[in-house]
């Protein structure tokens, strides 16, 4: 069995003037929304998740536990002690910034941070970061990769 390239990507919240905001503000951003984010939030994570929870019918706790790894997420991305940093890159993709990671794989995630940014983008907490996106820079919701 051989290697296979995988990859993620999120999209990046931005200014009133399109530019990125620094880590400070999106972690607030980011906790915000979650401490504020309503149930479907929690059940796309989840759903995301589910192969890895041994039982996903658990209720309020399995959503605590949920919530907490969201923002275990929030704070290794863009926290005051982030640990991820070296394995993402912003790609600017029609005019969006959009956090990505990846590498190659043989069967394992090939960076920590592909599975946090996986998680975060799952739950999709902000989502007016896809409705604020500028009609001229319209787009997929999605970057396809091929490589061959």
């Amino acid at each position: 069995m051989g290697a296979d390239m995988i990859a993620t990507a999120m999209l990046l919240p931005v200014d009133e003037n399109g530019h990125l905001l620094d880590d400070a503000t999106t972690h607030d951003l980011f906790t915000t929304a979650l401490v504020n984010c309503d149930e479907s939030a929690l059940d796309r994570a989840i759903e995301y998740l589910d192969e890895a929870l041994d039982d996903p019918d658990l209720g309020e706790p399995l959503k605590d536990h949920v919530r907490g790894l969201l923002q275990e997420a929030i704070d290794r991305l863009f926290g005051p002690n982030a640990d991820c940093v070296r394995e993402l890159t912003t790609l600017w993709v029609r005019g969006m910034p959009m956090l990505v990671t990846g590498g190659m794989s043989w069967g394992d995630s090939p960076t920590e941070a592909l599975e946090l940014v996986s998680l975060l983008n799952a739950a999709n907490l902000i989502p007016e970061l896809q409705r604020n996106r500028p009609a001229d820079k319209a787009g997929p919701d999605y970057i396809t990769m091929r490589f061959t």
